[in-house]
């Protein structure tokens, strides 16, 4: 469903989001930090699994076939253990606020990332502000 027809409460999802080693390997030689680097052998850096989830949800929400300038403007996370590689991840997005001002409309999404047992590893909440062009 196109997000200018979406109501406050609509679900998306669930995203099943798995890690492939080469796009892992990319994003920790892009994005992170040399020293962090070794901490990442372990397990995922956090920002990864959200793209991977925040991708996903732009695609429902249809947000390039809308014709409007969209801007992510904040993310706020909140992880309650580490990701591994290996895991599959489950994430389910809801949106949580829709305001319309002026010609901007600002959107947050809240997103719940749960393992295979359905326990909750995390959450996040993404901003996003679309304006006409």
């Amino acid at each position: 469903m196109n997000v200018l027809d979406a109501e406050i409460g609509q679900n998306y999802g669930p995203y099943e989001l798995k890690f492939e080693d080469k796009n892992i390997n990319d994003y920790i030689n892009c994005v992170t930090f040399p020293e962090n680097k070794e901490i990442y052998n372990e397990y995922l850096p956090p920002f990864l699994v959200i793209a991977l989830a925040l991708s996903n949800l732009i695609e429902e929400i249809q947000l390039f076939n809308i014709g409007l300038e969209a801007v992510h403007s904040g993310q706020e996370v909140t992880w309650n253990r580490e990701i591994y590689s290996n895991e599959i991840i489950y994430a389910k997005g809801k949106l949580s606020s829709k305001k319309s001002i002026k010609k901007s409309l600002f959107l947050v999404f809240l997103v719940e990332y749960t393992d295979k047992k359905d326990e909750i590893v995390g959450s996040s909440v993404s901003k996003i502000i679309l304006n006409e062009k």
